[in-house]
This record gives C-alpha cells, sequence and structure tokens, in this order.
C-alpha cells in the first residue's frame, strides 16, 4: 500500500482506487515493465504445468506453472532447470499417508495427462514446519 498512500486519499482506499485516472497510469506502466521483461527472457509464448500434490493416490492440493513453448531457447530456463511448488498446507493434511507429485502438462497432445517423472530427474516432496513466534 506503499505506492497507494504516497499518491493521495482516493488511491488510499481499496474500494475507490480504481476510479482514479493515476491508478490506471500506474498498473498500466506495471504491465509495461513487465512485458519488456517477458520479451527479454522469451517468455512470451507459454506452456503450463499443474503440480498436484497427491496423499495416498489422491490429489489434496495444485499449483500452475508456466514456462516458455521452446523452453531450450530460454537462457534463464536453461541455466535453472529447477521448478518449485509451494504447497501450504497443515500438518494434518500431509501426514499419515503416501505422498506424491503428479504434473499434468496443460497441452497433453505430447505427453498425455501425465509428465512421466522419468523425464523430470529426481522429482522430490520437501516438507517445512513453520516455527511458532510464541
Amino acid at each position: 500500500m506503499a505506492g497507494h498512500n504516497s499518491i493521495g486519499l482516493t488511491v488510499q482506499d481499496p474500494s475507490v482506487a480504481a476510479f482514479d485516472p493515476v491508478f490506471w497510469f500506474f498498473h498500466a506502466n506495471w504491465d509495461r515493465v513487465y512485458w519488456k521483461w517477458q520479451t527479454s527472457m522469451k517468455a512470451t509464448d507459454l506452456i503450463g504445468l499443474l503440480a498436484h500434490l497427491l496423499k495416498d493416490g489422491k490429489v489434496i492440493a495444485s499449483r500452475a506453472f508456466f514456462q516458455p513453448n521452446e523452453v531450450e531457447k530460454c537462457p534463464t530456463c536453461v541455466q535453472n532447470p529447477v521448478v518449485h511448488f509451494d504447497f501450504k498446507m497443515p500438518i494434518e493434511a500431509v501426514s499419515g499417508g503416501t505422498l506424491g507429485v503428479w504434473v499434468e502438462p496443460l497441452n497433453q497432445s505430447v505427453v498425455g495427462d501425465h509428465f512421466p517423472n522419468k523425464l523430470m530427474g529426481n522429482p522430490t516432496v520437501e516438507g517445512r514446519l513453520l516455527l511458532s513466534t510464541e
């Protein structure tokens, strides 16, 4: 909200901020900056994946990931071919069962409805517990 607060009273209030023309100039500029970054990274044609976290073979959470159609031509993708999906869930939701991951490509014409684990290297499921602040 810091940017909103510095512009004026109208933009400080989320219920009316979009009625201020400054709001649209500001957010249009963010779109322009993001598009500039996307084109510099060659990330304008995207394919997507859905990662499903499974417990005992049943989907308990899902997250989306998008990458360029021609991944091999994306320098960032080649230099860092690791994807992290954060599933923030209570411990009760993931304990007491067998966890797995099913990666579903949005374009299923290439590999079907499941992206084969052998093509992903060594996929892992990592668990982290939040510390209490008390």
